[in-house]
């Protein structure tokens, strides 16, 4: 029968700990608001109900003595100072938010104050801690080997933690220290009577269900069909759990599988470690599992979650176990290689973070790859980067599928989902054979010039219609590979000099610029144009010559000005300083070096940059006549020989 416990019953004499099979922390501001609302709309004299707490006693320790050894003085002494020790299967999300604002308040308390009746020392020895002759140990905490284990002593209870610099950070580390902020804020201002209030509504309005799971009920399969509040379990989460009560059943000597679960709890700390690296941008669980799964297991089509399905419904199954299909060296070889993997997807994903290890030409094609985004690929190059290529080779893989993407989803406007299924099943087959040549060749062979994927009219085609679109008629600039090619093309320009633009700042400003501005009314303007039709000059304006990629949101300053001023725009809150082409970036400064700027620049500059396309994704577009098409400048009277094209 469960009861209605408050927080302050149930730290009655009672040791809890978050087990290996359990999730870290995962609550971010969503639903630490929820949490915090809830507590200051509650009134002293009522009941919030918080939700089920589902805790297991924790019988034989001799099994797992090592994670308890820290807290034999309170577990083996007389009944009226014994603990006992609990296992968390469910709620834990909420009691950790609620120690966290525990630790928070106490923070704010002076050693002398009191509040409920207590003081600081005996809220600490309660909630927090039990430190005496005997020993010292933590009242709530998670089991020895998890990354928070120390950071939670270290950083949310500000005692000494002497391995807590040593562990790695983790999306759960995050979280908890996300938390602590988030509470350290919220009481800052709080006087002494406004945190005694809300510390008696904490510890004694919020109550919770609070259910001791039958010795006869199974805690993992138990764990399978919680979610807590507000945070579904993600599969990966679920996985492990799943990875550890099969361990349980397997007919294997206890070291054996001993061994196998801290290999579990290891790979677990390394996955979680990398996919929290970049706080700014942490990797989705799911999808890093997704890409190993197709790596691993082979591709699976139909749904979304259907590799979930196969790892937690068909493949790490109690019927595998029993029917000796799944044995200790599967689970054994399947996580070596998940937490293998799980760096490289990292690597994969950020190239040039610090902790990256890859050559410095590797990251640099990857993230070439990673800005033309083509899923297929990802666990392909995952599976290639394991097997440890050299270098040069790894290179001629990255630059044919970068070639691939441009030439068939830019250039050819092939469906997004085009080679799909085939590359994604090909990542199994480079991950167990480490075979990147056959998947080059294979890559090759789809761009060759008998395949459905070529078709250099279905560019044209493509940017037809944008020009002809009734309501923007935006031609290049609209063109959906813009972003990638300009960028593409200040690099080239860049050669050997310095970086003068990032591809993220470009992309989130959008800073492609009309050079002949759109709304070209200036009167210096209207002279260089004003023998063109409208059209004409729509086509003028959005081609590709007159587009230009900036260093800096110049854009709203430029607007339409003639081209002198572009060039040396002067700052109108400095007289002295000036903004314009001449020291932007690498492309800015080669428009820059242009005296005027007429329908001769926009074309010659336009075949030079349909050149270097040529050159730089191995393609052939035609001759000069075929480029004037291409870049719809055919109306213009303009021989090659009048054009610098060096």
């Amino acid at each position: 029968m469960a009861e209605l416990f408050s927080i302050s019953e149930i730290f009655d004499k009672r040791i809890l700990r978050i087990p290996d099979f359990q999730r870290g922390f995962s609550w971010g501001e969503r639903q630490l608001d929820d949490f915090w609302d809830d507590l200051e709309k509650v009134s002293q004299s009522k009941i919030h109900y918080t939700g089920l707490l589902t805790i297991e006693k924790v019988k034989v320790l001799a099994n797992n003595i090592a994670k308890w050894n820290d807290t034999l003085f309170l577990l083996n002494t007389d009944e009226a100072t014994k603990y006992s020790p609990y296992y968390i299967v469910d709620g834990q999300q909420r009691i950790t938010t609620a120690i966290i604002l525990i630790s928070a308040i106490t923070e704010r308390l002076d050693n002398n104050s009191t509040i409920v009746g207590a003081d600081k020392k005996s809220i600490i020895d309660k909630y927090i801690k039990v430190e005496n002759s005997n020993g010292r140990t933590f009242i709530f905490g998670y089991e020895k080997d998890d990354p928070s284990y120390e950071f939670l002593k270290a950083n949310i209870y500000k005692q000494n933690a002497a391995n807590a610099l040593n562990e790695p950070e983790t999306l759960y580390t995050k979280n908890l220290d996300f938390a602590k902020k988030y509470f350290d804020d919220k009481v800052k201002s709080y006087n002494p009577h406004q945190l005694e209030t809300l510390f008696s509504k904490l510890t004694h309005n919020f109550k919770f269900n609070l259910y001791e799971v039958d010795e006869d009920l199974d805690v993992y399969v138990m764990f399978e069909t919680m979610n807590n509040r507000g945070k579904p379990l993600s599969k990966l989460e679920l996985l492990k759990n799943r990875l550890i009560y099969l361990s349980t059943i397997l007919d294997n000597s206890e070291e054996e599988i001993n061994l196998l679960r801290n290999q579990i709890n290891d790979s677990w700390k390394t996955i979680y470690s990398y996919l929290g690296k970049n706080k700014e941008k942490p990797l989705d669980d799911d999808d890093f599992l997704k890409n190993h799964t197709y790596m691993y297991f082979g591709y699976m089509d139909k749904t979304a979650d259907l590799f979930s399905e196969y790892l937690l419904d068909e493949y790490f199954t109690t019927k595998n176990i029993l029917d000796r299909i799944v044995r200790l060296s599967t689970i054994e070889n399947y996580v070596i290689s998940i937490q293998k993997s799980v760096q490289k997807w990292f690597e994969i994903n950020f190239p040039f973070h610090a902790a990256s290890t890859l050559d410095i030409n590797l990251r640099e094609w990857i993230d070439k790859i990673n800005r033309l985004k083509y899923a297929p690929f990802e666990p392909n190059i995952m599976a290639a980067l394991l097997s440890n290529p050299h270098v040069d080779v790894m290179l001629k893989l990255l630059k044919s599928m970068d070639r691939y993407i441009f030439l068939v989803f830019k250039i050819y406007q092939s469906r997004t989902h085009m080679g799909k299924n085939l590359f994604y099943a090909k990542a199994k087959g480079v991950y167990e054979t480490g075979d990147i040549w056959e998947l080059k060749r294979l890559i090759e062979a789809r761009t060759d010039s008998d395949t459905k994927e070529y078709d250099t009219n279905l560019f044209q085609n493509y940017l037809t219609e944008i020009f002809q679109n009734v309501k923007d008629k935006k031609g290049y600039y609209a063109w959906n590979g813009i972003h990638y090619f300009l960028y593409e093309y200040e690099l080239f320009l860049q050669g050997n000099e310095e970086q003068k633009i990032t591809y993220d700042s470009f992309v989130k400003r959008n800073s492609v610029e009309h050079i002949y501005p759109q709304n070209g009314i200036e009167e210096c303007w209207e002279l260089a144009f004003d023998r063109y039709s409208n059209d004409q000059k729509i086509k003028l304006k959005n081609t590709l010559g007159n587009l230009l990629l900036l260093s800096v949101p110049k854009n709203t300053s430029l607007q339409n000005r003639c081209f002198d001023h572009k060039k040396r725009h002067q700052s109108p809150s400095n007289a002295s300083e000036y903004k314009g082409y001449f020291n932007g970036s690498h492309s800015e400064i080669a428009v820059n070096a242009y005296n005027d700027w007429t329908s001769k620049e926009i074309i010659e500059r336009g075949i030079k940059m349909l050149n270097f396309l040529e050159r730089r994704w191995e393609v052939k577009i035609g001759n000069f006549d075929q480029k004037k098409k291409i870049l719809f400048l055919d109306f213009l009277q303009i021989a090659e020989h009048e054009l610098n094209l060096s």
